[in-house]
């Protein structure tokens, strides 16, 4: 559950959610490691549980390779979240190397789109305007065309935040547009998209 923790006290808080999504008719988060879906299951949580949520949020996450229903279920078993894990692992998609649109809760107000993949390949594939990023476990993507790539991905006054970031990622998220917030050792760190 310290993924979980680390989403929900850490990433959430440090990208300005939930309230910069309130009101709006859309949300679009970009996860640069979807891990074990600790990340999108805390965002989807907070969405729930907002009555000024956006009308459709977008979650959007790149993943090596997609984990297993099993490793899923394992993760998920003992957390708070598990009724979304399950929801989620309903509509799980075969383990390709693909974008797999997953459309859940309210007919599909929230969408969970996996791109499968060499991180920063996907990352420079994909088009969209992300509001937050979350830059992943072990502060993936770490080469500088991934670095590059999200700065090409944010919208204008995109918020982003991790977990850890080295010093010469920090640069890299300069070089790409991202403005310098608050950098402390493991704590989360924003920043906010000039």
């Amino acid at each position: 559950l310290a993924a979980l923790a680390q989403a929900t006290q850490v990433l959430l808080p440090a990208t300005g959610l939930p309230g910069r999504w309130a009101g709006r008719k859309q949300f679009v988060v970009l996860d640069t490691h979807f891990g074990l879906g600790h990340r999108f299951l805390a965002t989807w949580d907070a969405w729930r549980h907002d009555p000024l949520r956006c009308e459709h949020l977008h979650f959007v996450a790149v993943a090596p390779q997609l984990p297993t229903p099993a490793d899923l279920e394992q993760a998920h078993a003992a957390s708070p979240l598990h009724e979304l894990a399950g929801l989620m692992l309903q509509a799980w998609p075969p383990s390709t190397r693909n974008v797999h649109a997953l459309d859940l809760d309210e007919g599909g107000r929230v969408q969970l789109l996996l791109a499968v993949g060499e991180p920063a390949r996907v990352l420079a594939s994909l088009r969209l305007q992300a509001d937050a990023v979350f830059l992943g476990d072990g502060c993936e993507p770490g080469p500088a065309r991934a670095l590059k790539a999200l700065g090409r991905l944010a919208a204008a006054g995109a918020v982003l935040a991790s977990a850890c970031a080295t010093a010469s990622e920090r640069a890299g998220l300069l070089t790409a547009g991202f403005a310098p917030a608050d950098f402390k050792p493991d704590t989360g760190r924003s920043q906010a998209a000039q």
